[in-house]
């Protein structure tokens, strides 16, 4: 008796850790902790930069929205052993009609939403090995950006618009990236967006430009 009272206790824990475990989601949150690290020359003296980001993604059909906050929480990016502070939240949408993310800004008193485009994986390999990654199968690939090999995870049960660093191509949601210079790990996944649909569309008040425009805009070399 005892031993059957134990595996229903491991069992509901398990579920509850895992509440969307195996499920196909349509709307849901999901959360990354991603790490980066790049390198930059400051007076002749090469410095690295290493940058951490918490990442809640909701999405809903079509759209999603990303709330990157710098520093995991600390807003705070370690550059040659110095903390940089005051750096605000980005905050991204996914237009499926221009099929590109935006970051959305508040600059001279305009909104703005900078394009940015998705990397969109066109050497994918299968391994053909799998990985229970939160409850779901996910299935591992590898493709090559600039020369550098990339490892990721995807499982079919999420959307592909469902990804760190807005990685597309694959046919699911990536719940984990790895290369030398670039991590990320799904830490959560809740099924149901906190937001509704209509707060996962990009601002109707926001003027949609290049970062190359947007950089003139701000400069007045426009």
């Amino acid at each position: 008796m005892k031993k059957i009272v134990s595996s229903l206790f491991v069992l509901l824990c398990a579920v509850s850790i895992n509440p969307t475990r195996g499920q196909s989601l349509a709307s849901g949150t999901v959360t990354y902790e991603s790490e980066s690290l790049s390198k930059m020359n400051m007076g002749g003296q090469q410095l690295e930069q290493k940058m951490n980001l918490s990442l809640t993604l909701d999405f809903s059909g079509n759209y999603c929205r990303v709330n990157a906050l710098l520093g995991g929480g600390s807003q705070e990016v370690e550059s040659g052993g110095i903390k940089l502070n005051g750096i605000p939240p980005q905050k991204k949408y996914y237009v499926p009609g221009d099929k590109a993310f935006y970051q959305f800004t508040l600059a001279k008193g305009k909104s703005y939403a900078i394009r940015s485009e998705p990397k969109n994986i066109t050497d994918l390999t299968m391994t053909g090995k799998k990985d229970i990654i939160l409850g779901h199968t996910c299935h591992e690939f590898t493709y090559k950006s600039n020369g550098e090999l990339i490892t990721g995870w995807y499982t079919p049960d999420l959307p592909d618009i469902v990804a760190p660093h807005e990685v597309t191509g694959v046919p699911g949601g990536i719940l984990k990236i790895e290369s030398k210079n670039y991590n990320a790990m799904a830490t959560s996944i809740k099924a149901g967006s906190a937001a509704s649909e209509a707060d996962l569309k990009l601002p109707a008040n926001a003027v949609k430009i290049s970062s190359v425009d947007f950089a003139k805009e701000m400069t007045g070399n426009r």
